[in-house]
């Protein structure tokens, strides 16, 4: 804490370079206060914990004082950070718990995960297989499709069971190794990946996962850890966003060519730019600006220029959405429960209601006018109410649920127990 302070007040940002500092700045720190937002009970018996501890050591009986004043709170937060980040955390619901609760199924198991000669059995079900992200169903190979990536990698030469593809009718699994990657998008028939520091898009097959081709990133920033990816069936273009050095970019599907990107000069601790929406009536983009000027950005499509801004006040946000009908945004804190409405003619906040903090993904069901929201930190799917703004029912799904995707009546999302599908007729 006393080399941060020191840093935070001695050395300025550079946005070139000093990656390990921006990391400190924007991801550690960050993260450790996101942390314990998510252990909360946990959180709180810790402190309490550690405050009877110095208490009786240091100050009634003059012992141990660096142990209690800084060994213990960092051995107390690397003890939060391994419950929440492989365990699950407070969230981490079992089986059973998930199963028992009405039109809730789990129709994957990661106790499924496949296996590969080059990693252990721990390997697998506490590292790889606890950390699920993106989920997508396809009704023409009546498939499964998710991917798996810690929150943050390391530039390795080794690949890792990185997508699978889960056949709803064979009960076929089949995978994909690659570098670390985070972020999956859909075509009709193929699926994109991006894996972080390889500087290639990588294009895969849905039917068999095979690989159809690899298209150069054509941007020479560092690191590239990409951690969105948004393909525009319309115009056939795929725009993806960066982490730690935010950068904005958009190619050609077709041709694979780096048509426009953005890169801000200016940023405060490192930063990214993720959640990309595109809206159907204006064709403009919305994206979220996490450790950027503003929160919210709107772009013109063609050369990437930001057309409005929008600056909160907050760090940064979790998840973002468009209500195509209202014209509205939905846009979730990423250190609070507010979940703002914003409204996009006027660009200015409508209301705001109590959604979840960290929540990672927002669906806005028009049919019963209901809001779904997924809660990374405390492993349920958070149901609103539209009309009252109230919070109707919490659906238990596990440790670290992420992805989110709704096709007629059923919901799909993945947790640390695998792939779980939701009837939305019985909420």
């Amino acid at each position: 804490m006393i080399v941060y302070i020191e840093w935070v007040i001695i050395t300025p940002i550079d946005p070139e370079g000093n990656l390990w500092l921006k990391f400190f700045h924007f991801s550690l720190i960050p993260m450790a206060g996101m942390v314990y937002l998510a252990e909360r009970y946990m959180t709180l018996f810790m402190s309490i914990l550690w405050v009877a501890l110095y208490y009786i050591l240091s100050v009634r009986k003059r012992i141990l004082r660096i142990t209690t004043s800084f060994i213990l709170p960092v051995l107390f937060t690397v003890f939060l950070f391994i419950h929440f980040y492989y365990f699950g955390g407070i969230g981490a619901y079992s089986k059973k718990e998930v199963e028992a609760q009405k039109g809730v199924e789990i129709i994957w198991s990661k106790e499924n995960f496949p296996k590969d000669e080059y990693f252990s059995w721990l390997q697998y079900y506490y590292i790889m297989s606890r950390h699920p992200r993106e989920v997508f169903y396809d009704p023409k190979y009546n498939s499964i499709y998710i991917n798996y990536a810690s929150t943050y990698g390391e530039e390795s030469e080794k690949e890792n069971i990185s997508v699978l593809k889960i056949d709803l009718t064979t009960k076929e699994v089949k995978h994909y190794e690659s570098y670390y990657t985070r972020v999956m998008g859909m075509t009709d028939d193929t699926i994109l990946i991006v894996p972080w520091f390889d500087k290639e898009i990588i294009e895969l097959s849905k039917k068999d996962l095979s690989e159809i081709r690899r298209i150069p990133t054509q941007v020479d920033f560092w690191p590239q850890e990409f951690i969105d990816i948004y393909y525009d069936k319309k115009n056939e273009v795929i725009y993806l966003s960066n982490d730690m050095t935010p950068a904005f970019l958009k190619y050609d599907y077709k041709t694979g060519k780096l048509l426009a990107k953005y890169i801000p000069t200016k940023y405060e601790y490192g930063g990214t730019f993720w959640r990309i929406n595109i809206s159907s009536k204006t064709e403009y983009i919305y994206l979220i600006g996490f450790g950027t000027e503003g929160n919210i950005y709107e772009f013109e499509p063609e050369n990437l220029k930001i057309l409005r801004m929008l600056d909160l006040k907050l760090y940064g946000g979790s998840a973002l959405t468009i209500d195509e009908e209202k014209n509205e945004l939905y846009f979730q804190d990423g250190g609070s429960n507010k979940l703002y409405v914003i409204d996009i003619e006027t660009f200015k906040i409508k209301r705001i209601m109590d959604g979840s903090v960290h929540a990672v993904k927002i669906y806005i069901d028009k049919i019963r006018n209901y809001c779904y929201l997924v809660s990374y930190f405390y492993g349920k799917l958070i149901v609103l109410d539209l009309s009252t703004g109230e919070k109707i029912k919490e659906i238990r799904l596990g440790g670290k649920p992420y992805g989110l995707y709704v096709y007629k009546n059923f919901l799909y999302t993945n947790s640390m127990l695998g792939v779980i599908r939701i009837d939305l007729n019985s909420i």
